[in-house]
């Protein structure tokens, strides 16, 4: 170092800062998903239910922060809770999967979840899950195809149409009311299967599908029984 008064020379300790934040560890992405990989759930009251984070990063340092809920269920109905902290420590490039604790699913509704880092003002990912108050309505049934009918590439499924729906939502479920396969959504009391979504029901076992209403503002109008597909060998 130089001034006025002359040269002088020594070590000193520098702290980097910038790049990869104050704890040293970079943060690529952030993915968080329910325990079937979607953004989207609808399950039964009482029903199991967690979602993972999926975390890319570099550098090494800890994630810390909460795991937040709204709903139904929350404390007079208000705002967001905490149902459990992270604190992990990352080392180097990759990813790191971390499971929520189980989802309140006690009271019918629509949920938002979502993880919020400590000192973060907004939440850095969030989705969202609804909770029926019960299986089927009245009047709310499955027209085709049949139990049972074989499926090609050409099957159209159709289903009654429900009061004030604006979007419905096809299930494919592995076994009747078990973990679902694929889902399609669709505008109108019936829709067709995409090429990638027929490849994930090849070759299966028993499949069963069912039909989930919804009004204009994402709420839960009606759930259709569940009824068993053909053999999904023949798909193509």
């Amino acid at each position: 170092f130089e001034d006025a008064l002359g040269t002088e020379e020594g070590i000193v300790d520098l702290e980097p800062s910038g790049g990869l934040g104050a704890t040293g560890v970079g943060i690529q992405n952030l993915s968080l998903r329910f325990d079937d990989d979607s953004r989207y759930r609808t399950v039964a009251r009482r029903e199991a239910l967690t979602a993972n984070l999926e975390v890319s990063s570099v550098g090494r340092g800890n994630l810390r922060g909460s795991w937040q809920v709204s709903g139904p269920s929350i404390s007079q109905g208000v705002g967001f809770r905490s149902i459990g902290r992270i604190s992990r420590a990352l080392r180097g490039a990759g990813v790191t999967v971390i499971e929520t604790p189980r989802l309140p699913t006690s009271e019918p509704g629509n949920y938002t979840l979502r993880f919020v880092e400590d000192g973060a003002d907004a939440a850095l990912t969030e989705i969202r899950y609804s909770v029926l108050g019960t299986r089927t309505a009245p009047g709310f049934a499955l027209v085709a195809p049949e139990p049972g009918r074989g499926l090609t590439a050409a099957t159209e499924f159709r289903w009654q149409p429900v009061a004030g729906a604006v979007r419905y939502r096809v299930e494919f479920m592995e076994g009747r009311d078990t973990r679902r396969i694929a889902a399609v959504d669709s505008n109108d009391s019936d829709a067709r299967l995409r090429a990638f979504t027929r490849a994930r029901l090849r070759g299966l076992g028993d499949v069963y599908w069912r039909v989930t209403a919804f009004d204009a503002t994402g709420g839960t109008l009606a759930v259709s029984a569940a009824r068993r597909l053909g053999a999904t060998g023949i798909l193509r």
